[in-house]
């Protein structure tokens, strides 16, 4: 599941081996960071989902206006844009850099990722190996990021 203010009460109350949560750590959000160290601290597995806010991080904000399935303001999409313009300098894809946030996590066991054909699989494998300088990582990893519910404003509209 997303909601943090749920999860991290159950696993600090039950015992689990494995927990998935998505769109909660990500280049733009890190509302599960305090969550993932107890877990790993607890020996308990993290599957990392949607690293790509998403879309936004995978397609770049140019291409795709939404955040965690929902349109957004030039405002809200700043961050993502500053996240693209860091990697057109490095001549790096931005959904690289997403993915690999995830991936060279120690704590997190899986980085689970939507795909939509072959394509966007053989894309996902293309990003995983790709090299990153670590200029790139400083340059990113000094951005500021939010560390509330990404889905908190969301409208769900059934169908």
């Amino acid at each position: 599941m997303g909601k943090i203010d749920i999860m991290f009460p159950m696993i600090k109350n039950w015992d689990f081996d494995v927990l998935i949560n998505h769109n909660r750590y990500t280049l733009l959000n890190r509302e599960a960071n305090d969550m993932y160290d107890y877990a790993y601290n607890k020996n308990i597995a993290i599957i990392n989902a949607a690293p790509y806010a998403g879309g936004v991080l995978a397609k770049g904000p140019s291409n795709f206006k939404k955040i965690t399935y929902q349109d957004v303001s030039e405002e809200k999409l700043a961050p993502a844009r500053e996240i693209e313009k860091i990697c057109k300098k490095y001549n790096i894809e931005i959904g690289a850099a997403a993915l690999q946030f995830s991936l060279k996590d120690e704590r997190i066991v899986s980085t689970l990722c939507g795909v939509t054909s072959v394509k966007s699989i053989e894309k996902n494998l293309e990003w995983a190996s790709t090299k990153i300088p670590s200029e790139c990582w400083s340059e990113i990893l000094r951005l500021p990021f939010s560390n509330k519910d990404p889905e908190a404003e969301r409208i769900y509209t059934p169908g």
